[in-house]
Parts: structure tokens; C-alpha cells; sequence
């Protein structure tokens, strides 16, 4: 049983360093002391998105979050797929809560792992965003819409491009910019 344990927590090391590094660094993932050979804690902070957490680690299974939120993980590739959901889901709650903050008219809607800003960039340009856990990383999209034909996404934006660290801080840097200025992020979609 302890072989089973050591090898489950050195399996899922290995999958939060990958995270680690597909997140350029900003995961933090600490084994605090249990007093229990079978039993391992690992207290996993973000600056990604709000998430501070721990994660129990019982014989050859582990559990992700609170009691009220505990999930059953019973391999590494799960904890990567749940950790990288929660973290894109609150990636997703950042940015609606800095489009607020820019204006408090615009109404972003969250729907699944995407928030939709309509009218962000005037009356008939609407933003879709999107935060999607890809290859041990998040990958944040940034569309604009013609909301009057309802056509599918105009052009993306260059997100890499904007100013700010977070996302939420990139959005903000978006809706704060003069209307003529955003065209040069445009590319065709």
C-alpha cells in the first residue's frame, strides 16, 4: 500500500510540474506534513485565477478541493483536466468581474468555460471570450462579433499583445482603449 501511495504522489508531482510549466510558473504546489505514511496533503496556489486549494492524497486516490467540493481522483490525468477546469473557470469569473469594473452598463455573460461581453466595442461589436484547458495549459481566445447578422467571430484579437499580466488585467486594457486603436490587435478570424 505505501509503494501504491508514493507512487500516486510522485505520479501526480509530475503532472503538476507540467502544469507548472505550461502556465509559465505562476502554480505553486507545496506537500505539507501529515503525520500519516499513507495519507499526503499538497496545499496548490495560483495566480492564474483565484484558486487556493489542497489536495488529499489517501493510499492510491486523491481528493481536490473542500469537503463540500471533494472530487474522487484516482490518476494523475484527472487531477490535471480538473485542476486546469477550475483554474479556466476562474480565469472566465476574473474577466467578467474586470469588465464590470471598466463599466458597470456592460453585462458579460458566463456560459460554460467562455464570457460574452455584448455591445463591448460599440452597439453592434460584441467580445467572446474563452478559457480552455489545453495540453497542460490554459488557452485564452479573444473573438469579436457582429452582433446586428449574428455571424460567427469577425477576427480574434491578439491577446498576447495586450498590456497586463492577468487576463482579467488584458481585458481591462482592451475596454479601455480608444475604439480606433483596437483595430491593429485584429486579425481575421
Amino acid at each position: 500500500r505505501l509503494l501504491r501511495h508514493l507512487h500516486f504522489r510522485r505520479e501526480l508531482d509530475r503532472s503538476l510540474a507540467r502544469i507548472r510549466s505550461g502556465l509559465a510558473g505562476s502554480l505553486a504546489a507545496s506537500w505539507l506534513p501529515t503525520g500519516r505514511p499513507l495519507v499526503s496533503c499538497a496545499q496548490i496556489e495560483t495566480t492564474v485565477s483565484p484558486l487556493r486549494t489542497l489536495l488529499m492524497v489517501h493510499d492510491d486516490h486523491a481528493t481536490l478541493g473542500t469537503l463540500a467540493t471533494n472530487t474522487d481522483i484516482s490518476s494523475a490525468r484527472e487531477l490535471c483536466e480538473l485542476l486546469l477546469y477550475r483554474l479556466s473557470a476562474g480565469i472566465v469569473q476574473q474577466m467578467k468581474e474586470a469588465a464590470r469594473a471598466v463599466d458597470s452598463r456592460l453585462l458579460p455573460l458566463i456560459s460554460m468555460l467562455s464570457l460574452s461581453i455584448p455591445h463591448a466595442l460599440g452597439n453592434d461589436r460584441a467580445l467572446e471570450l474563452s478559457a480552455k484547458p489545453e495540453a497542460f495549459s490554459i488557452v485564452v481566445t479573444c473573438m469579436v462579433v457582429d452582433t446586428r447578422s449574428r455571424k460567427p467571430a469577425l477576427s480574434r484579437v491578439r491577446w498576447s499583445e495586450l498590456g497586463g499580466v492577468t487576463d482579467a488585467e488584458k481585458l481591462k486594457s482592451l475596454l479601455l482603449m480608444p475604439r480606433d486603436q483596437v483595430a491593429h490587435l485584429l486579425l481575421p478570424a
